[in-house]
C-alpha cells in the first residue's frame, strides 16, 4: 500500500532494504592480524539517514490519505444536509389525495408528547403514565389551570400555520368524551361495569372501578364543557380553516371507561380493555359525545371534508363493535355532510370492510413499524403485508381508506430515529408517503404535530426541521397532485369576529378530494 502511494505522488523509497543485495564472497576464517584495518560499520549503523527519509515518506503518504478521507466525509455531510432536489421515489403525480397531521395530545394529553403536563408526576420514564393519574396526583384546580393553558397554547400559537405551510390540508383532532359533555357529578360512570354483565373476575371489577374513578377525575376538571371546551374547539376549527386546512376529522380518542385500556385514552389500567362494551352507561355517554362532535362539524360548511371517527384503535375485533358502530353512525348521520370513519389495524381490515360498506363509512388504518436500517429494500419487506391489505381494502371500498396515523420516529435501533441522519429520515418519510399513495389511500396524517420531549421525530416539527416548510412539501409531498400544489409562501389571514362566533347552519359537504 505504501509503495502504491509513493508511485501515486511521484516519490520513490530509498529504503536500504529495497536495493539489490550485494554478493559477499565467503572467506575462510582466520585469526585476526594486528595490522588488520578497523571493521566496517554494521548495516544497522549504516542506514539511519535512509530510515528517517523512509519514515517521513510514509508519514506524508498517511497524511495525504487522511486528508482525502476527511474531504470525502465533508462532502458526504454536505450531501446529507442538502438533499438532492429530485426524489428517488415520490408520490405519483396523479394521486390527488391529501396529506395531513394529528393535533394529538392537546385535548387528550399523552406522556412524552405533552411532557410539560406530566413533569411533576414521578414515573419510570417520560413515556409512562396517563392523564388521569396526573389529575388525581396534582389536584383538580392545579390540573385544570395547566390543562386549559396547554390547549390554548396549541390552538392560538403558530403551529397550525406551520403545518399548513408544509402542504398539510387534513387535520385529525383526537378528543375525549369529557371535552363534549357536562360533568353530572361523582358517580356519573356507575363503575364502568353493568350489573347485568356476565360475572367478571375480581381483577376486572377492580379495573372497572379504577377506570371509572380515573375518568371521573378528568371529567370533573370542568363542570361546564360548554364554557371551557366547546368554545376552544370552535376556535380551533376557525383557525385551522384560516391557516389553510380544508378537511377535518374529529376522533373519539378517549371514550368513556376506555376501549383499549391504553394511556392515549387518558387511563392506562391492566384489565380495562373493552370496558366500553361492558357498560351501557359508558356507551350512551360516548354516543352523546359523538353527536356533539358531529354537531360541531355540521356548521363548518366551507370545509371540503368533515368526518367523525367513532373510536380510536378499539382494541377488540371489529365484529364485537358492530352494533355500537351502527348506533354511532346513525347519530352522526343526523348531521348532513358529516362522514363516518371506522378505525382498525391492517390485520383487521378484512373483517372491518363489510361493516364499513354496510354503514357507508370510511376506514382508517394506523401504521407503526420499527426499521433498523436506512435501506428501502428493508422498508419494503417490513411494510409488505400492510401495503397488500391496504391495497385490497382501498379497492373494495372504492378508495374510502386513509392512514390516520403514521410516523418516521420508529427508525433506527433506538426507535427514536437516533441512528438515522436527517437526510435518511427524510428519505424514509418520502418512501412512506409514496408507498401509501401507491396502495390507494385517499389521505395520510402524521402522528403527531408536536412532541414536547426533546428533539424526537415523533413531533412533525422535528421530523421536518432539516427543511423549510415549503421545501418539505416540495421534496416529500411535492408530486401529490402535480406541480404547483405546494404553497410557494404562506400568508396568514386573521379570522373575522363573525367566524369566531358559533354558527348553527347546516348543509351538505364535499367528499375527501383535492383541496
Amino acid at each position: 500500500m505504501a509503495r502504491a502511494w509513493e508511485h501515486a505522488i511521484g516519490l520513490r523509497s530509498v529504503d536500504a532494504f529495497s536495493q539489490p543485495k550485494q554478493l559477499i564472497e565467503l572467506q575462510p576464517v582466520s585469526a585476526p592480524r594486528s595490522d588488520q584495518s578497523a571493521p566496517l560499520p554494521s548495516r544497522r549503523e549504516e542506514r539511519p539517514g535512509r530510515q528517517r527519509r523512509s519514515v517521513l515518506i510514509y508519514l506524508a503518504a498517511a497524511a495525504l490519505l487522511l486528508a482525502l478521507l476527511a474531504t470525502i466525509l465533508i462532502i458526504e455531510a454536505l450531501r446529507m444536509k442538502n438533499p438532492p432536489p429530485a426524489p428517488l421515489a415520490a408520490v405519483p403525480r396523479g394521486w390527488g389525495g391529501r396529506f395531513g397531521v394529528n393535533l394529538g395530545a392537546v385535548f387528550v394529553p399523552e406522556p412524552g408528547f405533552a411532557a410539560s403536563l406530566f413533569a411533576e408526576m414521578p414515573r419510570p420514564s417520560p413515556w409512562d403514565g396517563d392523564w388521569a393519574s396526573v389529575v388525581q396526583a396534582t389536584g383538580r384546580e392545579a390540573a385544570r389551570a395547566r390543562y386549559l393553558a396547554h390547549i390554548d397554547r396549541y390552538i392560538d400559537g403558530p403551529l397550525l400555520a406551520e403545518l399548513a405551510a408544509a402542504g398539510n390540508t387534513l387535520l385529525r383532532v383526537p378528543l375525549g368524551f369529557w371535552n363534549l359533555l357536562a360533568f353530572p357529578g361523582p358517580g356519573g360512570l356507575h363503575g364502568c361495569l353493568d350489573p347485568s354483565t356476565a360475572p367478571a373476575s375480581q381483577h376486572v371489577k377492580h379495573a372497572a372501578a379504577a377506570a371509572a374513578a380515573a375518568h371521573e377525575a378528568v371529567w370533573s376538571l370542568s363542570s361546564d364543557a360548554g364554557a371551557d371546551y366547546l368554545p376552544r374547539l370552535e376556535r380551533l376549527l376557525v383557525r385551522a380553516e384560516a391557516a389553510g386546512f380544508t378537511a377535518v376529522l374529529l376522533d373519539m380518542h378517549a371514550p368513556a371507561c376506555s376501549a383499549n385500556g391504553e394511556e392515549h385514552g387518558a387511563v392506562s389500567l391492566e384489565g380495562s380493555k373493552g370496558l366500553l362494551l361492558a357498560s351501557a352507561t359508558a356507551r350512551n355517554l360516548t354516543l352523546r359525545a359523538t353527536a356533539a362532535m358531529a354537531s360541531l362539524l355540521a356548521s363548518r360548511t366551507r370545509l371540503a371534508w368533515r368526518a367523525v371517527e367513532l373510536l380510536n384503535e378499539p382494541g377488540e375485533a371489529p365484529s364485537l363493535y358492530a352494533s355500537y358502530y351502527e348506533a354511532a353512525a346513525a347519530v352522526v348521520r343526523q348531521h348532513a355532510g358529516v362522514d363516518v370513519v371506522l378505525c382498525s389495524w391492517t390485520y383487521q381490515l378484512e373483517e372491518l370492510a363489510p361493516i364499513a360498506s354496510r354503514l357507508g363509512a370510511w376506514m382508517d388504518v394506523h401504521i407503526y413499524h420499527h426499521v433498523a436500517r436506512a435501506a428501502p429494500e428493508l422498508w419494503a419487506s417490513e411494510f409488505a403485508s400492510d401495503l397488500r391489505q391496504m391495497a385490497t381494502a382501498a379497492r373494495a371500498s372504492e378508495g374510502r381508506l386513509l392512514v390516520g396515523e403514521y410516523t418516521i420516529a420508529l427508525a433506527g435501533g433506538d426507535g427514536e430515529g437516533g441512528s438515522f441522519t436527517d437526510f435518511e429520515l427524510l428519505q424514509y418519510a418520502r418512501w412512506q408517503a409514496a408507498a401509501f399513495a401507491a396502495a390507494g389511500v385517499a389521505a395520510m396524517a402524521y402522528w403527531n404535530a408536536f412532541c414536547e420531549l426533546g428533539e424526537s421525530p415523533w413531533g412533525y416539527r422535528r421530523a421536518s426541521s432539516p427543511l423549510a416548510a415549503q421545501d418539505w412539501c416540495r421534496w416529500v409531498y411535492g408530486f401529490a397532485s402535480g406541480e404547483g400544489e405546494c404553497p410557494a409562501a404562506w400568508a396568514p389571514r386573521a379570522p373575522s369576529p363573525g367566524e369566531l362566533a358559533t354558527t348553527n347552519d347546516s348543509s351538505s359537504g364535499g367528499s375527501l378530494g383535492p383541496g
